[in-house]
């Protein structure tokens, strides 16, 4: 059995995640969501890390407002992940110990974390998966 406490993010993160551009439009943001059944994707413009847009940013597209009966679907489907991603995104870096990112991941509720170096470089993203995958090998 493996201590938890010995392991770090950087030991279990998913290293050089799948990324979008903020001029990516929902239609293909939703066939990638389709494609890989990730919950969320990193948002960089140009290498420079801007948030996270994840499956619940889409849904919030679709909210009924009181002057529309039905949404717009093919207008939506236009959008762009700039106009819906999160930038609140929390962040940890990659040395942040596992037991912390747990106790990030519980306060907060997120899916996963975004993994940046210590100048702020998106280098991996760390989910409750990872986590999971973590904890079942410390414990074998």
């Amino acid at each position: 059995m493996n201590s938890i406490l010995q392991y770090s993010v950087s030991d279990i993160m998913t290293k050089s995640p799948i990324t979008v551009a903020p001029g990516t439009l929902l239609s293909v943001l939703i066939e990638e969501f389709d494609r890989t059944d990730f919950n969320g994707y990193p948002v960089l413009d140009n290498g420079r890390l801007l948030g996270i847009v994840t499956q619940y940013d889409v849904l919030k597209a679709f909210i009924f407002h009181p002057n529309e009966i039905i949404p717009q679907y093919a207008r939506i489907m236009q959008k762009t992940v700039g106009e819906i991603f999160s930038t609140n995104a929390q962040q940890v870096v990659s040395t942040t110990p596992v037991t912390e990112a747990i106790q990030m991941l519980v306060d907060s509720r997120h899916h996963g974390l975004l993994v940046t170096d210590e100048r702020g470089k998106l280098v991996g993203i760390v989910t409750r998966y990872d986590i999971a995958r973590c904890l079942r090998a410390a414990f074998k």
